[in-house]
């Protein structure tokens, strides 16, 4: 392991397992390595790679910024930029990345991205029992993507506070592939209400306001304020896919 230039940086072995090794600090002030394998810090201020809980495959890279942290027993995971940016999770959990911006989380994801944006949060199963993989947020603020079971190729385009999976996340199990988000505010392509197994399949909301999908799949808001497609069997897989392409208070 090295330090190359800098100020007050630190490479530190907290397990003494003997995992620790190869790893790289150039640049910046403060910036910390801690019983990770492989890792890089590049420059910036205050940046942590950390190893907890366990093994870990290591090779994680923080370039720049104030305050960035990748921590678990992830691998292979980066950091951009940008200030108070977290990924963290499990050994399954690698390949995610945050390019810049502010206050932007990945827990238990694989392969998913966050581009910018402020308070953005893509949040798996945090047992790690369960794959969640390629999904992205790409701006905007206070954004989540959020999955219990399984889910991948999920996106937000932009907006705040859009959201694709249970507000409440208290089901058992769930299945969440295909659903999309192109911006506005406080539009939710959420699960039933009620807690147990569920899936949402191929769902989009393309802006708007306030506009929901629960309980169904393969349906699709288009814009407007208020409008509301719903399963009238919350739970069920035998959903009929519908449409609402704009206007105000439709369900």
């Amino acid at each position: 392991s090295a330090i190359v230039t800098g100020k007050d940086n630190k490479i530190i072995d907290s397990y003494h397992d003997g995992i620790m090794e190869d790893n790289f600090i150039g640049g910046g002030a403060g910036n910390k390595i801690i019983s990770d394998f492989r890792s890089v810090i590049v420059g910036g201020l205050s940046n942590v790679i950390k190893r907890t809980g366990g093994a870990s495959l290591g090779k994680n890279v923080i370039v720049g910024g104030l305050a960035n942290e990748i921590t678990g027993s992830v691998e292979a995971n980066s950091v951009v930029g940008g200030d108070g940016n977290k990924i963290y999770g499990s050994l399954l959990d690698k390949g995610s990345s945050i390019l810049g911006g502010s206050s932007n989380v990945i827990s238990h994801n694989r392969f998913s991205v966050i581009v910018g944006g402020y308070n953005n949060l893509l949040k798996g199963r945090t047992d790690g029992t369960d794959q969640v993989d390629f999904n992205i947020i790409g701006g905007g603020e206070a954004n989540k993507i959020l999955t219990k079971g399984l889910g991948g190729y999920n996106g937000i385009f932009g907006g705040d506070t859009n959201r694709i999976g249970p507000s409440n996340y208290i089901h058992e199990y769930d299945q969440i592939d295909g659903n999309f988000i192109g911006g506005g505010t406080n539009n939710a392509i959420d699960a039933t209400y009620e807690p147990g197994v569920f899936q949402l399949y191929g769902n989009v909301v393309g802006g708007g306001k306030n506009n929901d999908i629960i309980g169904t799949s393969y349906s699709i808001i288009g814009g407007g304020i208020n409008n509301i497609i719903s399963s009238s069997t919350p739970g069920s897989d035998n959903v009929i896919p519908s449409g609402i392409f704009g206007g105000t208070s439709n369900t």
